[in-house]
């Protein structure tokens, strides 16, 4: 066994077993060998008596080269979060999924102000509360795979449910987010992804297209990699409006290899970035927070529905292997006020012999 290091991510030290496995030690120097000193003579112990926070810090350690900046600084943040819930003591085998569910309920601190003062607590979004089950599952999942667990406390640890979307992006409302991103010179290439938010398509699709992905006359775009193409084994198509081939074939020519869609910095935009530049906006704004990035994609469902195309094409024009998803999701879009209202007065027409 190596001797102890120390890692500035965390603030403490770890060693690496003879399994290649790191263990955390300490944040002291000399406890931290004094540890290991005790490990070199102690036999290994079994996996049922390994903390939470020991088997965290060993899947960060692993990972790090293989995350993103960003998405390694969330993982990070929310094994953390979850371990101020447990406790730094609480085992690996105590995180059922009870105790995980309870820390979802639970409200977020709010944050910290440059003036010292914290924020209001807020409540978890359910998108936010898919992320943080998916990450504890991937640490239980690894800690299996690499024999640091004989089973996954959470295997049976569902994951929230997503309620409809009912709001729409209004035109106005787009209006406003495409000015305000244009004001600033620090976001004016986030008032052309927001254009482009308007095809419909998945955010991942707008973050990743290419000029390879487009055909010549910019109509349409063709991604072989994409969320269902596993199931489907279909490549997905996207279709785009006139405003929104001239703003293609715009960057295109600017950019023929590449991401089209980055930021001021000329790095292509990546899901965390996106959020945090929408959400400035939106509190520039006064919005509601339930305005969100992938309600353009709602907005577009909804608008096709209403002009009256049938879900099957709505469905091909989002994506969807079938209309199945349209029909639970959008279907109830089609009950339009003006709609109801010549329902309600041909109804009545006909209880009264007109």
């Amino acid at each position: 066994m190596r001797k102890p290091f120390f890692r500035k991510q965390t603030q403490a030290w770890y060693v690496k077993d003879d399994q290649g496995r790191f263990i955390r030690l300490g944040k002291s120097r000399k406890e931290a060998f004094a540890e290991w000193k005790a490990m070199l003579t102690t036999p290994g112990s079994s996996g049922s008596d390994v903390l939470f926070i020991s088997l965290c810090d060993d899947f960060l350690v692993e990972h790090e080269p293989l995350l993103s900046p960003l998405r390694f600084a969330d993982h990070c943040r929310l094994c953390q979060s979850l371990v101020t819930h447990l406790g730094t003591g609480s085992l690996a085998k105590d995180v059922t999924p009870g105790r995980v569910t309870t820390w979802l309920r639970e409200p977020k601190p709010g944050k910290i102000r440059k003036d010292g003062t914290a924020a209001e607590p807020k409540v978890w979004s359910t998108a936010r509360q898919k992320d943080a089950v998916a990450v504890v599952r991937r640490v239980m999942n690894w800690a299996v795979q690499t024999d640091r667990l004989k089973k996954s406390p959470v295997e049976s640890l569902e994951t929230p449910a997503a309620g409809n979307r009912e709001g729409v992006i209004d035109p106005n409302t787009h209006r406003r987010l495409v000015q305000a991103a244009m004001a600033s010179d620090k976001s004016r290439s986030f008032a052309c992804y927001l254009i482009a938010s308007h095809c419909g398509a998945r955010p991942q699709q707008i973050r990743d297209i290419t000029a390879g992905h487009c055909e010549s006359d910019f109509t349409h775009a063709t991604f072989t990699q994409h969320k269902t193409a596993k199931s489907t084994g279909k490549p997905l198509t996207v279709y785009f409006a006139p405003c929104l081939q001239t703003l293609l074939r715009i960057l295109a020519a600017s950019r023929p290899e590449g991401r089209l869609f980055r930021n001021d910095h000329g790095r292509p935009w990546v899901k965390d970035t996106v959020c945090q530049r929408f959400r400035r906006l939106r509190e520039q704004l006064g919005l509601p927070s339930d305005i969100v990035p992938y309600l353009y994609r709602h907005t577009f469902a909804t608008d096709s529905i209403r002009a009256g195309q049938s879900e099957a094409i709505t469905a091909a024009l989002l994506g969807h292997k079938s209309s199945k998803m349209v029909q639970r999701i959008y279907s109830h879009m089609h009950r339009h006020d003006n709609e109801l209202i010549e329902a309600a007065a041909k109804a009545s027409a006909k209880r009264l012999g007109g």
